[in-house]
């Protein structure tokens, strides 16, 4: 009897709640992970991965190094030395004018007109006087065209070329007259004489010395 009527306090008390009061554990759990939700940024969060990719792989990066190109004493190449134009750059070399390089281009010429006469001054071989003294005359003729017109012309180089190479010429008809000219007549106490023609060769001797030393004294660079 007493169990009877202790069920049935029970269920009148029962009746008496809300309906969800029994489950009172589950609701305040459901709050609880509410309240979780609701705090914070709610958006879609970036990629920090995807962003900061690019800064892993420069870090990352290795450049590729070639150990045969690697400067040393074995594989430096050497320096051309042997080239005018890389020593005339490295040096920074003077240049001659052109009027020096063409009266330094006459030089080698005179020398061997006046070997030459050197050899046999007293019987000197007409046909090969001839030759050379065409050939210096054309070289002259070059100078002189070239640079007559110029403050050049005033130079001791450019005075003792043309006079040489004119007393050359000079000499040069002497002995061909004289050549010509001694099949028909007497040439003593003339100009075509032998004693006259060797001490004009004597003269051009001196004078192709004189003119050659000149030349020997320009600065080359």
């Amino acid at each position: 009897m007493r169990k009877s009527f202790a069920i049935l306090l029970i269920l009148i008390f029962a009746s008496a709640l809300p309906a969800d009061a029994f489950w009172f554990g589950k609701k305040d759990k459901q709050k609880e992970e509410t309240k979780k939700e609701d705090v914070g940024y709610k958006g879609v969060l970036p990629n920090v991965n995807t962003i900061f990719e690019f800064k892993r792989q420069k870090n990352a990066t290795v450049v590729p190094t070639d150990d045969t190109k690697k400067t040393n004493k074995t594989n430096l190449e050497k320096a051309p030395f042997d080239d005018p134009i890389f020593m005339d750059e490295i040096i920074k070399k003077k240049k001659n004018s052109p009027f020096i390089d063409d009266v330094l281009y006459i030089r080698g010429p005179l020398t061997k007109f006046r070997d030459f006469i050197q050899k046999n001054p007293e019987n000197i071989e007409l046909q090969k006087y001839i030759s050379q003294v065409n050939n210096l005359n054309l070289l002259t003729n070059d100078i002189i065209a070239k640079y007559s017109n110029t403050p050049d012309a005033q130079t001791m180089h450019y005075i003792w070329i043309c006079s040489v190479v004119y007393r050359a010429k000079l000499l040069g008809n002497i002995m061909y007259d004289a050549k010509r000219y001694s099949k028909y007549m007497a040439l003593d106490g003339t100009q075509y004489s032998k004693e006259y023609i060797n001490s004009e060769v004597q003269i051009l001797l001196s004078e192709l010395n004189k003119a050659i030393y000149k030349l020997e004294e320009i600065d080359v660079y």
